[in-house]
């Protein structure tokens, strides 16, 4: 996260992460949180408004719709588990955007993630630097990721 870039963060918790990212941005503006229930961003509102935190943006829907009316986005930090990158999110990126998101292939309650790796047939959980990155564009142009032979 560099000065003036606009964040778009999935899960809104408290609120005290956008208040770290309207710091590192330096402008408020430039901040966007969603989440999907309304106390939980009822308490991240109170909680911006009591650090002073005004400006910061806080939206009650469906975190998969990101928040089209404020994209463009450099950055799309999701601090919740997805089962898949929703593809709305890379239209709502800038061409040089980048998408941070903690991707869990199956997500069961109190239960490790199992299955098999689509591109290499491993069973997971797998390691943390398996997953690809991608630019907006899509999964034809990888940013980073190593992976594995196996």
């Amino acid at each position: 996260v560099r000065p003036h870039d606009r964040i778009l963060e999935i899960g809104a918790g408290t609120g005290y992460n956008a208040a770290l990212l309207a710091r590192l941005t330096g402008t408020q503006q430039h901040v966007t949180t969603v989440d999907i229930d309304p106390e939980v961003t009822a308490g991240a509102r109170r909680s911006l408004d009591a650090t002073g935190d005004n400006d910061v943006t806080v939206i009650t829907r469906d975190g998969s719709l990101g928040a089209e009316e404020k994209a463009p986005y450099d950055r799309i930090i999701a601090t919740c588990s997805v089962p898949a990158v929703p593809w709305s999110w890379a239209g709502q990126l800038t061409p040089s955007g980048t998408i941070l998101v903690d991707y869990k292939p199956a997500i069961s309650a109190g239960r490790r993630a199992s299955g098999r790796c689509p591109c290499r047939h491993r069973p997971y959980p797998l390691p943390a630097d398996h997953a690809p990155r991608y630019r907006a564009g899509g999964p034809d142009r990888p940013i980073a990721g190593r992976r594995r032979r196996g």
